[in-house]
């Protein structure tokens, strides 16, 4: 009988770690329901801010097929007009992504609400220059009755 009850003790202690494991991971909020990456085709106007300051951002996304395609140009950051990488990842978040001489990269990186998309704005730097910058950016669509009040 002893040895039964030895044989108990491990088998409740491992059930009982095992639930109390399990809880943490049960509370995750889903994620927000996806957008139709179509529902972003047009024209975007907004701002984005870098170093404190706050510029103009205009963006067109097109699609083809199913590839999404988003053009832009930063002249405060001396960009011309230029094609983003664009694509959705699984936390349902648009990334866009222009790859730049020197290493240096434009990154936005947000999701679409109701004709606002919103974001984080990402300018890295050459290599040797401090960090990364991490800033905000907000875009609305053209013709979105979010667009009134700007």
């Amino acid at each position: 009988m002893k040895r039964l009850s030895v044989l108990w003790i491990p088998l409740f202690v491992f059930c009982t770690v095992m639930t109390i494991e399990s809880l943490p991971a049960q509370s995750c909020p889903a994620p927000p329901p996806a957008f139709e990456k179509s529902s972003l085709v047009g024209e975007w106007i907004g701002s984005y801010t870098y170093e404190g300051k706050t510029y103009d951002l205009n963006v067109s996304f097109q699609m083809e097929g199913e590839k999404l395609t988003a053009t832009s140009s930063m002249p405060d950051l001396d960009i011309p007009s230029s094609e983003f990488t664009s694509w959705v990842c699984q936390s349902n978040e648009l990334h866009m992504r222009l790859d730049l001489p020197r290493n240096q990269a434009v990154k936005l990186i947000g999701r679409p609400n109701n004709g606002v998309l919103s974001g984080r704005f990402v300018y890295n730097q050459p290599k040797g220059v401090c960090g990364a910058s991490k800033d905000r950016f907000t875009l609305t669509k053209v013709g979105s009755s979010n667009l009134a009040g700007m």
